[in-house]
């Protein structure tokens, strides 16, 4: 958003110092994830690259906020992924 000029350069530097403080310890190889991403994959018909992240919230249960509609609509499609993919048009 910085980039794109959609937000001040100041904020965005307020925002990553506000993201390292975050108590976020959690690691997750991406080979553990991938056999749920492949099924999610193949489930909603959508590059496998996206479903790790929706495999991650899975096993988190922390929601993947996105600015891809198309991603935003498959998992909508799902109840199990529904309630943890929210489009970043709805914040």
């Amino acid at each position: 958003m910085a980039r794109t000029g959609r937000l001040a350069e100041a904020d965005a530097a307020d925002a990553l110092a506000l993201f390292q403080r975050l108590p976020l310890r959690r690691r997750v190889a991406d080979r553990d994830l991938a056999p749920e991403a492949f099924r999610l994959a193949r489930l909603l018909d959508h590059p496998v690259y996206d479903c790790l992240y929706l495999a991650l919230a899975m096993e988190s249960g922390a929601p993947v906020v996105t600015a891809d509609r198309r991603f935003a609509a498959a998992a909508a499609r799902d109840a199990a992924s529904a309630p943890l993919v929210v489009a970043l048009s709805a914040l």
